[in-house]
C-alpha cells in the first residue's frame, strides 16, 4: 500500500522582511567595528588597557588648551550615527588632558562632521536630494527611506554648508 501524500506549508519571510533584518545587523556590525576602530587606536597610542605605558602625548591635541600634555583613559560614551541606511549604535571612547582637566573624544569628527551626528554619505545624500527636490521633501524622503528625521530646515543648512565649502576651494 502506497502511503498518503503529505504537504508541508512552509512560510517564506518576504524580500523587505529579510532586507530588514539584513539592514539592521549590518548596522549593529558597523557600530561594533567603529568601537574596534577606536578601542585599536587607544591601544596603540596607551598601550593595554590595564598598564599605564604611554599617555598619548604629541599624538592629540586637547581642544580646549591646545596641548598636548598627556592624556589619560575615561571610559566611553553611547553615540548613534545617522547614515543612509538608518541608525548606527555605537559609542566614543574618551581621553581626559592631564594639563587642563578637559574630558573629550578625539573620534568625534572622524565619523561624521564634527559635532554632528549625520554620517557623511547621508548628508551627500541629502544635499544630492536637495537640488532636485524640496526641502520638505528631501527631509520626508530621509524619515521613509532611511528612517532618519531631518527637519527641512537642517536640509536647508546641509546644502548652505556645502555650498560654502565648495566656495572655499
Amino acid at each position: 500500500m502506497v502511503a498518503p501524500e503529505r504537504r508541508v506549508s512552509v512560510r517564506l519571510p518576504s524580500y523587505g522582511e529579510v532586507m530588514e533584518e539584513v539592514k539592521t545587523e549590518v548596522l549593529r556590525l558597523v557600530g561594533q567595528k567603529v568601537i574596534e576602530f577606536q578601542q585599536e587606536r587607544f591601544a596603540h597610542w596607551f598601550g593595554k588597557p590595564w598598564q599605564r605605558e604611554r599617555d598619548a602625548k604629541g599624538i592629540i591635541l586637547c581642544p580646549q588648551c591646545v596641548e598636548s600634555a598627556g592624556f589619560e583613559r575615561r571610559g566611553e560614551r553611547p553615540r548613534g550615527f545617522y547614515t543612509h541606511y538608518g541608525r548606527a549604535d555605537s559609542a566614543l571612547l574618551q581621553v581626559t588632558c592631564k594639563g587642563c582637566g578637559c574630558t573629550f573624544s578625539p573620534f568625534v569628527g572622524f565619523f561624521s562632521e564634527k559635532g554632528k551626528r549625520y554620517s557623511r554619505d547621508l548628508v551627500q545624500s541629502l544635499v544630492l536630494s536637495a537640488l532636485t527636490v524640496s526641502y520638505h521633501e528631501t527631509s520626508r524622503r530621509a524619515e521613509r527611506e532611511a528612517g532618519v528625521k531631518a527637519a527641512a530646515i537642517t536640509v536647508w543648512r546641509e546644502l548652505r554648508e556645502a555650498y560654502q565649502k565648495y566656495e572655499r576651494r
